[in-house]
């Protein structure tokens, strides 16, 4: 994403929010060439290791595979900012659905550069957040 186009923090989540829900196109938009993305989770282990938009496109389809209709949601808008030059740092809570399965939800943490995700921190529960 050229940085003449401004962005802003609650844009960048719900791209990452299409790119986990299937539209593996975005990543190279989206996601910079040494992204990283953290998970609080047993998961952590195959996980750190990813770098960039391939290998995390890579991981997000197979882990989508066995999970037909899996849909992730953002919970509200971004908390945090970007700049004009699309840097900074934001949180988004977020919900996923799964026919017959019980909604999941989680918090992310991000970084941006430039109008490109560098860095993510994740963690999910196998409950809901209460919405208000």
């Amino acid at each position: 994403m050229p940085t003449t186009d401004r962005v802003t923090a609650s844009q960048l989540g719900l791209r990452w929010t299409e790119f986990w829900n299937g539209a593996m196109e975005l990543g190279p938009n989206l996601l910079s060439p040494d992204f990283r993305i953290r998970f609080a989770s047993p998961t952590r282990e195959l996980t750190d290791a990813l770098r960039g938009p391939v290998e995390v496109a890579a991981f997000i389809e197979e882990f989508r595979a066995p999970r037909p209709g899996l849909r992730f949601i953002m919970d509200g808008d971004a908390a945090g900012e970007v700049d004009a030059a699309g840097s900074g740092t934001f949180a988004l809570r977020w919900r996923s659905r799964q026919p017959g399965q019980a909604d999941h939800s989680g918090i992310d943490m991000f970084e941006a550069t430039a109008g490109r995700l560098t860095r993510v921190w994740s963690v999910g529960g196998a409950s809901t957040f209460a919405v208000d």
